[in-house]
């Protein structure tokens, strides 16, 4: 017995409607299966699969979307194109008591005439008989099919031009529905055929091709098992063109490639708005150009950079593009990262990337590259801007990330639905200077600033319009910050010499370090000099070195004329003996102070003749601060006692 049903054939179960991708028997049960996939993935129980066996295969991703039904369980029963029109648009009562009970009928184009059934029961509510005021005169016009501009027929298991599919064309009554078409309804202007039963594209060539005036038709929610007729007029050449004058194409959910998304848009020669939501399209591959498009819709689908939708570059037209609740984030994808290398044409002004997974503003900065005439843009609902619960992004505030978009993307008039004036522009412009003038006050050495100046392409530009921002640069590693605490403090060393003859003058100089603030006076100094060193602060005298420890520099003593002078010239004699000594090298003919290539020798040594001695100054007892001795952050201070 042959069977009632085939693969890929549409049905209905209580409004629920299904494709079978399988027919045959299931392990471990008696008698035959159908195995359907359903349009709404989350009804079923699997995949497919039933103990561990793989049946078939689902067009949805998710894993129930598939079940088994027995074939003799009831179907919603199909409908063809004009059943389903009257259905929905010709009332059960047309006339009310004035017109008469026995005139009253209703004249279908084909020819049948039905007789009008009896009124309607009264509706009540409350226990109150609820009257129908105006409802009559709405119910005849929209018997009025012939003036039918505006047709919608989705979710009416609508199977195509007659309900019986093939056995109609076995027939041969398929020419005389297609002509009764043209006849019942020559105004239709928008036609949705979601959400039915139609399994091939064919069906829809030939109504269409029968509504002369259409310009919009949605055909979202099938599933087309066979798509050979996808051009209009195939096989038929005197036909006129299906598709002539439609321009608004609706094709979402239909679970099909991008390749046969592309094939379908190519039969619509005056088509100006297409779009393709909910198809799981990852990439396009497929080159698509068309002279007439002008919007594309490509929402909720897996996207995740600018560079899956490289094809739609060669749309010369293209003014506004959809590309909501996809995974957008700006990676690396095809060898482009985030799609750097695309420029759409300057005509698309307007670009929805709102619900994505944009997280980082780098993917903004590149916007004004992929659209140099982007005038409107949609980009909320991003990681960037607002956690997963839908707050704002940790650090940024709503009116914070809205300033730093506008300032990164040029030429907005219009950011999230919000018109852009010439003051906030500037507002956000100047804030985000600032912020730029903060990261590179941030940086330690002045040649980090390029790396910094990478990360916002807009800063020269920003700039030349508002002049660059001032920046207070962080001080070098190892330097200190003049309003720190620490630069108010010096680092003193203090040598303690005990003076010769007294009981402790055996023992060696005593050295300790303290840090003491600038605003100290002398006293403070010495009273700190007592504790440290376990001595009368008074009876110290603080000798401050700025040649011994630093350059080593001597001062020449004045004397009295011939004081000394024998002593000087024992000196001298002394000095002679020993540079003569000294100048012997291993050759025997070296000179004092040079090294073997003839250098003289730079030694901070007292100078031969006369007397010297070190640089040193001695800090009086005073009330002025140690900062008007000493300009640097260290000092070293002989301590002697008297």
């Amino acid at each position: 017995m042959q069977s009632a049903h085939h693969l890929n054939q549409r049905l209905s179960f209580a409004s629920a409607t299904c494709t079978i991708r399988y027919i045959g028997p299931v392990s471990g049960t008696p008698g035959e299966w159908l195995g359907v996939e359903w349009d709404d993935a989350r009804r079923g129980k699997h995949s497919g699969e039933h103990g561990g066996i793989k049946y078939f295969k689902c067009k949805s991703p998710l894993p129930t979307a598939a079940s088994f039904v027995r074939p003799n369980r009831p179907a919603d029963p199909p409908l063809g194109f004009l059943d389903a029109l009257h259905a929905k648009y010709v009332p059960d009562v047309l006339d009310d008591g004035d017109d008469g009970a026995a005139g009253s009928h209703v004249t279908t184009a084909a020819g049948a005439t039905a007789a009008a059934r009896p009124k309607a029961k009264a509706i009540e509510w409350g226990g109150k008989v609820v009257e129908e005021v105006g409802f009559d005169k709405v119910r005849r016009q929209q018997a009025l099919v012939q003036e039918l501009r505006i047709v919608l027929l989705a979710a009416c298991c609508v199977a195509g031009v007659t309900g019986e599919g093939r056995a109609a064309v076995e027939r041969g009554g398929r020419p005389a529905a297609l002509e009764r078409i043209a006849l019942t309804c020559p105004n239709i202007v928008e036609l949705d055929l979601s959400r039915n039963l139609l399994e091939s594209w064919e069906e829809v060539v030939a109504i269409c091709r029968q509504l002369r005036r259409l310009r919009s038709l949605r055909v979202s929610g099938n599933r087309f098992a066979s798509l050979a007729a996808c051009r209009s007029g195939e096989g038929d050449a005197e036909a006129p063109a299906a598709f002539d004058g439609v321009n608004e194409l609706e094709l979402d959910e239909l679970l099909i490639s991008w390749e046969e998304l592309a094939s379908i848009a190519a039969s619509f020669p005056t088509l100006c708005t297409l779009s393709a939501c909910s198809n799981d399209l990852v990439r396009l591959e497929t080159p698509f150009s068309s002279e007439t498009i002008t919007k594309v819709v490509l929402e909720q689908n897996s996207f995740t950079s600018i560079s899956d939708i490289a094809p739609l570059c060669q749309l010369p037209r293209l003014q506004r593009l959809h590309l909501a609740h996809n995974s957008i984030n700006g990676s690396a994808t095809g060898g482009v990262v985030g799609g750097s290398g695309l420029r759409f044409s300057p005509s698309v002004t307007y670009v929805d990337l709102s619900y994505n997974a944009i997280d980082h503003w780098t993917f903004i900065d590149r916007l004004s590259t992929h659209f140099p005439g982007l005038t409107d843009l949609r980009v909320a609902h991003n990681p960037l801007y607002e956690d997963r619960h839908g707050k704002a992004a940790k650090g940024l505030g709503i009116e914070e990330s809205f300033m730093l978009t506008l300032a990164r993307v040029p030429g907005l008039t219009s950011l999230d639905f919000s018109s852009i004036s010439a003051p906030e522009r500037t507002n956000a412009e100047l804030y985000y200077l600032s912020r730029i003038g903060k990261e590179l006050e941030s940086v330690a050495v002045e040649s980090d600033q390029a790396h910094v100046l990478q990360q916002h392409p807009r800063y020269p530009a920003l700039c030349h319009l508002h002049g660059p921002p001032t920046v207070a640069r962080r001080p070098a590693p190892g330097s200190i910050n003049p309003n720190s605490l620490e630069a108010r403090l010096i680092r003193f060393e203090f040598c303690l010499v005990r003076r010769a003859g007294s009981s402790s003058s055996s023992m060696p100089p005593e050295t300790k370090v303290q840090k003491i603030p600038r605003s100290f006076d002398i006293y403070r100094v010495k009273g700190v000099v007592g504790r440290l060193f376990g001595v009368r602060p008074l009876s110290t005298r603080l000798v401050l070195e700025t040649g011994e420890w630093e350059t080593g520099e001597w001062d020449p003593v004045d004397r009295a004329e011939g004081e000394g002078e024998e002593e000087e010239e024992e000196e001298e004699e002394e000095e002679d003996e020993e540079g003569s000594k000294e100048g012997e090298g291993p050759e025997g003919g070296g000179k004092e102070g040079e090294d073997d290539d003839g250098t003289v020798k730079a030694r901070h040594e007292r100078p031969r003749r006369g007397r010297w001695v070190r640089r040193e100054l001695e800090l009086p007892d005073s009330t002025r601060t140690v900062d008007f001795w000493i300009e640097g952050r260290e000092a070293k201070v002989r301590v002697e006692l008297r």
